[in-house]
């Protein structure tokens, strides 16, 4: 029990930080992607952000990403694909992700877009009192 908590403890340690998969990944293609099977992520090299459904209806958001506190923290308007949405429904999303550039790819969405393997969570999301 004690080797298996050890190899655990230097699993969860050598994961990859942010920086390490995800910057390189933007750097060379212009925009990191990923899935979680029903939405795709999108980080841009110019700092935008998008959120779109995997499929023909869904959550969407459109804004800016940035690197704070080891984390990402996206501020942007949140929407719906064929849907009703709240007008000016502005929020903060923090992420922890981590990846490898060496992973595979995969594809995702309608439009079969290529997305990296991840680990990520969502951290928080809070609303941006205007």
């Amino acid at each position: 029990m004690k080797n298996l908590f050890l190899l655990l403890i230097l699993a969860i340690t050598s994961l990859p930080a942010f920086c390490d998969g995800v910057s390189e990944i933007i750097e060379k293609e212009g925009v990191f992607r990923f899935s979680d099977g029903s939405s795709i992520y999108s980080f841009h090299k110019d700092g935008s952000f998008d959120l779109n459904p995997c499929g023909m209806s869904g959550r969407t958001i459109k804004g800016n990403w940035k690197k704070v506190d080891d984390l990402i923290q996206v501020e942007g308007e949140w929407g719906w694909l064929n849907g009703t949405l709240k007008p000016d429904d502005i929020r903060i999303m923090r992420l922890q992700i981590s990846t490898q550039s060496s992973w595979e790819k995969e594809t995702a969405g309608m439009n079969k877009l290529p997305v990296s393997r991840v680990y990520f969570t969502i951290e928080s999301i809070t609303k941006k009192e205007t």
